[in-house]
């Protein structure tokens, strides 16, 4: 396409997958909108990700007129909608450590990854990526979920708390100054 822009065998080009505003900066890449000319620059660069197609209205000098010059298949991105399987509160005790493990709808969505946030890591800290939580002092906080792609997010409520004999330990060796 930037060849035969350039070349002056193309007399427009119009992006589908991009719409307007990228078919606007392209046209002022070559230097035939408003006398800026970045030729040299990648169109990944340009408009980050390779998807998406252009049209082009070749002039009747083109060599190649009414000729497929290439086609390509440029998969579809998925974007999450949802996220299951997680629980709407979690209960732990001090020293428990339990894995966390979404799954994102749909089934075939493009980036499978997530990324976990605690709103305070000094009661319950969680691996960013693998989603192992661990209870480390008695009290409340948030883990946070985000899909990889920004566009689902799922807060779970944490308590953590003794169990029996963990209060008895801190009650009878530590004595009501640790209370």
């Amino acid at each position: 396409v930037h060849a035969l822009t350039a070349s002056g065998d193309a007399l427009a080009v119009w992006s589908c997958g991009f719409g307007g505003a990228a078919e606007g900066i392209y046209k002022m890449c070559l230097g035939n909108g408003f006398g800026f000319s970045f030729a040299d620059v990648p169109m990944q660069t340009l408009f980050g990700y390779r998807y998406g197609s252009f049209v082009v209205e070749l002039s009747d000098t083109a060599a190649d007129c009414g000729v497929l010059l290439g086609e390509e298949s440029i998969p579809m991105l998925v974007a999450a909608s949802g996220m299951e399987g997680l629980p709407e509160a979690l209960t732990l005790h001090y020293k428990d450590t339990v894995t966390l493990t979404p799954m994102l709808v749909p089934e075939d969505v493009s980036d499978k990854t997530v990324r976990w946030y605690s709103s305070d890591i000094h009661i319950a800290s969680v691996d960013p990526s693998t989603g192992e939580v661990r209870a480390l002092s008695r009290g409340e906080t948030v883990l946070t979920c985000v899909s990889g792609d920004g566009f689902v997010t799922k807060e779970v409520p944490v308590s953590v708390d003794y169990t029996v004999g963990q209060w008895l330990i801190k009650i009878l060796l530590f004595g009501w100054a640790w209370y």
